[in-house]
């Protein structure tokens, strides 16, 4: 949710898989989505997700990393 802490789980400290995530209410003529997770205390980009199909209202947990930098993690779906 926007605002949230990433449950540690989620982030180094512990495995650093992406959580699961659904979501509603696309609005009508969506094509794709992309999502990112953004870090507000130091405005560093964590992951991100793009070209999710409009179809998609959920995410399994742990998404295969595609290419990764440093922290960050970048999946093309």
């Amino acid at each position: 949710a926007e605002g949230g802490v990433i449950p540690n789980a989620n982030s180094c400290k512990g495995v650093n898989e992406s959580p699961p995530l659904a979501w509603s209410g696309a609005p009508g003529g969506t094509m794709s989505y992309a999502l990112t997770f953004i870090d507000k205390s130091n405005n560093l980009v964590h992951s991100a997700m793009y070209d999710i199909p409009s179809s998609a209202s959920s995410l399994a947990a742990a998404i295969p990393k595609v290419a990764s930098s440093t922290s960050c993690l970048w999946a093309h779906l």
